[in-house]
């Protein structure tokens, strides 16, 4: 699974329609009573839409009628108003109001029918393509699906009557007003007493869970299926909603709700999240994206994006979820994430898929995830080393306390973080900002020498340009501990010397991947995110093979989104010139020259897969490896061994979220060992050995 997001239906209502700054229950009220009635065997939807406008507004917005709704009826002020708006933009004006108010009525129906991935191979778009659908197995009327009237430009406050097949229950965003059954038919009232800039929903046969904490309704929509899961759930979103009320402040909706849909979505919303069924059973999810999901409450739900200068929300909320479950579990944790957010963008991004963070809206593959969510969650974390714990959190509360339901941009970080440290920011953003692209750091010119006061190491940093200004923290390590500090670095070439007591044993340049660089190729182990991102692979099926073997080898292609590789058979390599390519060979190969080298921590002998000290049986297993090329220097190679074709379907599907691994084990679907492999050089890393 995808560390969730904002995701794609919200932000992109977020950057199409946005809401003035500071805006908040005082601003002039436009209000939504929205009645609708689903037929779920047929797909269809009948709305009415009883839209208020307050007379204090100077003029009255206009009102987008999406095509995907036939009009029946319009009516101003109980008059009805004979024209149908060819232009799908309806201009109203307020003379004429009732009591104050201008009251717009719009009698509609619509039919949603979106078909709903069960198994998709691989989850780069979250939507699936799905903007709407009404079915017997579940409803999902995303935002920018059409199924009401929309007016831009103000907040809008929404009251929802859902009217459904009688067991259905409908969520959306704000507080729970009834929920009931009579005739047949069961009715879900939700109301929202914060401003929105657009409304989803979902439905299906729900049972509901609930708990409170400090007020706050919290509540499980889940499966009969899965209703055991609903107090494990519970209890997390519990955790999580107090960690993020004592860092941010208080929690900014009526209630929070995890929500289960019939395909595997992850989507936070104002107030809920809707996670697929296939996610919600996955036991690392409450661990990890529940918290991911509810931190956006703060953070892309409350204190909206500001699109014109990016999407801030996906790279913090990562920070602050993601990266901070790992550091509050240990230190090691933390640099080991940070370490993969490195190896991720180093194996992924390259020249021609490279943007700036400054114009991150969503992520639509691997490489767009891997700017947007972690090299801005990185640039969060460089801003937090340099101006204090304190300074960090107390602007993040800041920035929340003066922009709840308003839009906040990348400046309003820099200027807050700024201020509580007495720094100017503005260099350090621009240059993470608006620049593309990631400093690479190597050590040069290395000397030891004995000194009056203990040892001198001398040396240089070496930044390949385009160089920016760091400030470099490094390590040495000597027989009596570590020492530590930091260097400053704005050239291609920084002579430096430090003094230790002990004689040192190893400098380390950024030792705890504090900072945001391109990992050199030696840092970089194959893994299946760098057969994602090849950019010359060929896939070999091994002698003989069979048409079932061939398709389950285009299904993988597939779910790595690099359907157009050439497939071979093994008796067509010799008009290849096999050593100008990445290889992915799928089966044993005959010829010598293919066959898996001796790899590292692996044996693969005829009955078993054996890897540290774990044998894992061939006829049940399937293994993939990806490795360095058996015959070129700067290429890799994978192998995939399966039993049959049969065993080898089930793993496909999980292959791709498994992306920093090089080595991977599957019993059917289901993972028995990943690893990565070790890294043995870097340019970052010099040893001081005693003959020097």
């Amino acid at each position: 699974m995808t560390s969730f997001t904002i995701r794609t239906i919200l932000l992109a209502l977020l950057c199409a329609v946005g809401l003035p700054a500071g805006a908040s229950t005082l601003t002039p009220r436009i209000h939504h009573d929205l009645r609708i009635s689903v037929d779920t065997q047929k797909g269809h939807l009948h709305g009415l839409d009883t839209i208020t406008f307050d007379s204090s507004l100077p003029e009255l917005p206009p009102v987008l009628l999406p095509s995907s709704i036939t009009v029946e009826e319009i009516r101003v002020n109980g008059k009805v108003r004979p024209d149908k708006p060819d232009d799908r933009v309806l201009k109203l004006s307020n003379s004429g109001a009732e009591g104050g108010k201008t009251i717009l009525s719009i009698r509609y129906h619509a039919t949603f029918q979106d078909a709903a991935p069960a198994n998709p191979l691989h989850t780069e778009d979250p939507t699936f393509g799905v903007a709407g659908t009404i079915s017997p197995r579940g409803t999902f009327l995303g935002a920018d699906a059409g199924w009401y009237p929309h007016v831009a430009d103000l907040p809008v406050f929404f009251t929802l009557h859902f009217d459904a097949p009688e067991g259905t229950t409908a969520v959306a965003a704000g507080r729970l007003v009834e929920h009931y059954t009579s005739n047949g038919r069961t009715t879900t009232v939700w109301a929202t007493e914060q401003p929105l800039p657009a409304l989803s929903l979902s439905a299906g046969p729900y049972r509901m869970a609930r708990t409170d904490v400090e007020g706050i309704p919290v509540y499980t929509f889940f499966y009969q299926e899965t209703g055991e899961l609903a107090r494990t759930y519970l209890e997390a979103a519990t955790r999580y909603l107090t960690l993020y009320q004592e860092l941010f402040g208080p929690y900014p909706f009526e209630k929070f709700a995890v929500v289960e849909n019939f395909f595997p979505t992850g989507y936070g919303f104002p107030s809920w999240t809707l996670l697929g069924s296939s996610v919600v059973r996955l036991p690392f999810i409450v661990e990890t994206s529940l918290g991911h999901e509810i931190a956006h409450s703060w953070w892309g739900t409350s204190v909206q994006v500001d699109s014109i200068e990016g999407n801030w929300a996906e790279g913090l909320t990562t920070y602050v979820a993601d990266h901070l479950y790992k550091e509050q579990q240990s230190p090691a944790d933390g640099r080991s994430y940070r370490y993969k957010v490195l190896r991720d963008y180093a194996s992924l991004v390259n020249n021609d898929n490279e943007f700036p963070v400054n114009r991150f809206v969503r992520r639509y593959d691997k490489a767009s995830q891997s700017i947007g969510y972690g090299k801005a969650a990185m640039i969060f974390h460089m801003a937090r080393q340099q101006v204090g714990e304190e300074a960090f959190w107390r602007a993040l509360e800041k920035v929340y306390h003066s922009k709840r339901f308003a839009q906040a941009s990348w400046n309003d970080f820099a200027r807050h973080l700024g201020t509580e440290a007495n720094q100017n920011l503005a260099p350090f953003f621009e240059q993470w900002l608006v620049r593309t692209g990631a400093p690479s750091l190597a050590l040069d010119n290395m000397a030891l020498q004995k000194v009056e006061a203990g040892w001198q190491v001398e040396g240089e940093i070496v930044q390949a340009t385009p160089i920016y200004d760091l400030r470099v923290p490094y390590r040495i390590e000597t027989s009596a501990g570590h020492v530590e500090g930091a260097l400053d670095s704005r050239s291609g070439r920084t002579p430096f010397k430090v003094t230790t007591q002990e004689r040192p044993s190893r400098l380390l340049l950024d030792p705890y991947f504090d900072l945001f660089r391109r990992l050199a190729p030696s840092e970089v182990p194959p893994s299946v995110n760098t057969l994602r991102a090849s950019r010359s692979l060929i896939v070999i099926l091994a002698a003989p093979h069979s048409s079932a073997l061939r398709e389950a080898a285009e299904q993988l292609l597939a779910a790595l989104r690099q359907e157009n590789v050439p497939i071979l058979s093994e008796h067509e390599v010799d008009r290849f010139p096999l050593q100008d390519y990445d290889l992915l060979i799928v089966g044993m190969p005959q010829k010598d020259e293919l066959r898996p080298p001796l790899l590292r921590e692996v044996e693969i002998g005829a009955t078993s897969f054996d890897i540290e000290q774990q044998s894992f049986p061939r006829d049940s297993h399937t293994l993939l490896a990806v490795s360095d090329h058996p015959l070129a220097e700067g290429h890799m190679a994978t192998w995939l061994l399966a039993p049959s074709p049969d065993r080898l379907r089930p793993a496909i599907r999980k292959i791709p979220h498994y992306g920093q691994y090089g080595l991977l084990v599957f019993e059917q679907a289901t993972n028995r060992y990943k690893g990565v492999w070790p890294v043995t050089e870097s340019p970052t890393i010099f040893e001081f050995s005693k003959e020097r």
